[in-house]
């Protein structure tokens, strides 16, 4: 019953995550920022049901997105040797559709003609000033310390956890943070000021109330500490946010059979595929998960 329960809600999740893919396009009037993390949310969502888009293909999506407003400058865009998707973003967030003052012509040579220059000229996403990255932001940093940010993280986060056991971890792609229901894996905690909003599959929105370290026991006896883990007390299951590993430097490498989570040039750790997920299993659980060196994560 629980195995036709999850694999229920995983074709769910296909179908929408893939007619959101299909029906991407950015409104009149909307702010870039906006519009890109639209954009975002969608790729990281692509990727938690096992289907990524490489690179070509998010930049295809982000340009075949836009609106009249930015067609000169799209076709710039398309047309600039070895395009990446990182200048695409610094170059069309500095463009205002709402702007009439400005012709699309001039935005258009300006973005091309400043593609030479590597330094990040962008706006940031969370506290919209130019000049840095949201990874980099300083602002959101405080704000995440003193608990004030209210964040919702991927609406198909939840959908599998009601079938996890305690000590499962399902890797995701489109969480925000790490996050668990089980209170006593915390090894120590905090009280949110502002509770952290999460929407699960079928629309409901439910809080994070806590934050805390974590502190886990591989099968091979080795220990990982993860931080700044959401406490979710509504909502059983438990996930590993691929993103919050990413600001450590963790990248998470994903196959047909096995999510490989590198550091470096190493190997650090290892999830088995289950069904159309990836599950990091700890003691006592039964599927098999590799550690070939200690990560130890710090807030």
């Amino acid at each position: 019953m629980l195995e036709e329960q999850f694999n229920q809600n995983t074709l769910k999740n296909r179908l929408i995550v893939t007619k959101k893919l299909h029906n991407f396009k950015m409104e009149s009037g909307t702010w870039f920022a906006v519009h890109v993390d639209q954009f975002k949310e969608i790729g990281l969502q692509m990727e938690t049901i096992g289907e990524p888009l490489d690179e070509t293909r998010q930049l295809v999506l982000l340009l075949g997105s836009l609106t009249d407003e930015y067609r000169m400058i799209s076709t710039a865009l398309e047309n600039t040797p070895n395009m990446t998707l990182a200048y695409a973003f610094q170059a069309l967030s500095g463009v205002d559709a709402s702007d009439e003052s400005s012709s699309a012509q001039q935005k258009a040579f300006v973005a091309k003609k400043s593609y030479d220059k590597r330094g990040f000229n962008g706006k940031c996403f969370y506290c919209k000033q130019t000049g840095h990255k949201e990874t980099e932001c300083r602002k959101k940093k405080a704000d995440e310390e003193r608990g004030q940010v209210a964040r919702e993280t991927s609406d198909y986060a939840f959908t599998a956890t009601s079938t996890m056991g305690k000590s499962e971890w399902l890797v995701d792609s489109g969480a925000s943070s790490h996050m668990t229901s089980v209170r006593d894996k915390f090894v120590s905690m905090k009280e949110l000021k502002t509770p952290v909003r999460i929407t699960i599959a079928d629309g409901k929105k439910i809080d994070a109330v806590a934050m805390g370290t974590i502190g886990l026991k591989l099968m091979d006896g080795t220990s990982v500490t993860l931080s700044d883990v959401l406490y979710i007390p509504e909502v059983e299951g438990s996930l590993i946010s691929v993103a919050k590993l990413a600001e450590k430097d963790v990248v998470a490498q994903f196959s047909k059979d096995k999510c490989v989570f590198r550091y470096g040039d190493a190997s650090v750790m290892e999830a088995k595929r289950c069904g159309n997920v990836y599950k990091l299993k700890t003691v006592g659980t039964r599927c098999v998960m590799r550690r070939r060196h200690l990560v130890r994560s710090h807030g």
